[in-house]
Order: structure tokens, then sequence, then C-alpha cells
């Protein structure tokens, strides 16, 4: 348990494995070249129905590590979706 003020809310959000697997569903879906990444293009066409990526701005930009190329892996991909049910839920938000 963390420690902090008495007026603090703390919140613990964890993926189930049926997400997770439901995530990796998706990713792989949409990993159109099968490299295990998806590219800046894959993720535009993932929040294609979407009014914008909800990951191109704070909080979200630049919370996971990309490589050179602005790709995504699987464990950056499941970290982001992470990060953002954490932003999500947090009684600031």
């Amino acid at each position: 348990m963390e420690k902090g003020p008495p007026e603090a809310t703390w919140t613990s959000v964890e993926l189930t494995d049926e997400a997770i697997d439901f995530l990796e569903t998706i990713f792989d879906e949409f990993d159109g070249d099968f490299d295990k990444v998806l590219q800046p293009r894959e993720l535009e066409e993932l929040f294609s129905t979407a009014p914008e990526s909800p990951w191109i701005e704070n909080p979200y930009k630049d919370a996971v590590g990309r490589n050179i190329f602005g790709e995504l892996s699987l464990d950056a991909f499941l970290s982001e979706v992470h990060k953002s049910f954490i932003f999500v839920s947090s009684p600031s938000s």
C-alpha cells in the first residue's frame, strides 16, 4: 500500500487475462505486415473509427517507448492501454 495524505484516493487497475487476449487479437489484426509492431499508419487505422487517436496528446503522448520509426511493440501497446485506463479512472481526470 502506498502512503500519502489521508485525503488521497489510491486506485489499482489491472488487465485481466481475457482483456490481454482481446488486446493481443486487436494488435494482431492491425499489424498488417506481421512484423510484431504497429507502425504509425497501422495505429491510425486502429483508431480510424474514433474522432482521433487518444494517444496523440498528453497525458498519453510519449507515455510509452516507441522505436525510432514511431512503431509500437505489443508490450508497449498493452502498456499504453493500461496507462489509458489508469488516467481515465483517476479521480482528478
